[in-house]
C-alpha cells in the first residue's frame, strides 16, 4: 500500500512538473511570436511654428498658418516581434491653425486642426532582456506627412495642404499584468516637415502617453 502511493505521489509531482514547464514554454512562446498591437494615446504638441503661408488674393500681403503649442492625441496600430515593430500612426494636434497676415491681423477661420500620419519602425535594443519583457525601451523612425486644411488666399476657402515629414523618437513600453498584454507607452518623437518653396524644414515635437493592448 505504501509503495502505491508512493509511486503515485512520484507520478503526480513528475506530472505537475512537466505541465508547469510546458506551461511555462507555451507563455514564453507565445510572448516571443509577433503580435499586433493597438492602442490610443495623448500628450503635448511642442510646436510654436511657422508652416505654410500664402498671398492674401484681395489684399496682396502675406497670410502666414502658424501651428502654437498644444494638445496631441492619436492612435497607432501595427505589428511586433522581440526586436522589430512596424505600425501605422495617426496624430492629429488639439488646436486649429492660426492664421495671421504678414502685419499680425488674425483671419479667423482659415484654419483647421492638422493631422500627421506616419508609417514608423521600432527597434527594441533589449528584446525581452529587461524584467522578463515588462519594461521595452525602443527608438522609432519612419516618414509620412502632414495634412491641414487652411485658406491662405482669402478667395477659395479652405483647401488641402500637405508636407512631408520624418520622424525619429524613442520611448518606454511598461506591460501590466501576467499576461503582458496591457501596457503603457512613452514616447518622444520629433516630427520634421520638408520644406516648401515657401518656407524651410519644420520640426514639431510631440510627448505622449498611451494605453495599447497586444492582440
Amino acid at each position: 500500500m505504501r509503495r502505491r502511493l508512493g509511486k503515485s505521489s512520484a507520478i503526480a509531482i513528475v506530472l505537475c512538473i512537466v505541465g508547469a514547464a510546458d506551461a511555462q514554454t507555451q507563455s514564453q512562446e507565445r510572448l516571443s511570436r509577433s503580435r499586433i498591437e493597438a492602442g490610443t494615446f495623448f500628450g503635448a504638441m511642442i510646436a510654436g511654428k511657422e508652416i505654410a503661408r500664402g498671398v492674401n488674393a484681395t489684399g496682396g500681403e502675406q497670410l502666414i498658418a502658424k501651428l502654437n503649442h498644444g494638445a496631441a492625441l492619436g492612435l497607432r496600430v501595427g505589428v511586433h516581434s522581440d526586436l522589430l515593430g512596424l505600425e501605422a500612426s495617426f496624430l492629429s494636434a488639439g488646436i486649429a491653425v492660426r492664421v495671421n497676415n504678414e502685419f499680425g491681423v488674425r483671419f479667423p477661420n482659415h484654419g483647421e486642426r492638422p493631422l500627421i500620419c506616419s508609417g514608423d519602425a521600432l527597434l527594441y535594443p533589449f528584446r525581452r532582456a529587461i524584467r522578463e519583457g515588462k519594461l521595452r525601451p525602443y527608438l522609432t523612425s519612419g516618414i509620412g506627412g502632414m495634412l491641414m486644411s487652411a485658406d491662405l488666399d482669402n478667395i477659395n476657402d479652405q483647401e488641402l495642404h500637405h508636407r512631408l515629414a520624418w520622424n525619429a523618437g524613442g520611448g518606454v513600453k511598461i506591460f501590466v499584468g501576467e499576461e503582458r498584454d496591457l501596457y503603457l507607452d512613452l514616447r518622444f518623437t520629433n516630427h520634421r516637415l520638408l520644406g516648401s518653396r515657401e518656407i524651410g524644414p519644420i520640426d514639431l515635437r510631440s510627448l505622449t502617453v498611451g494605453v495599447g493592448y497586444r492582440f
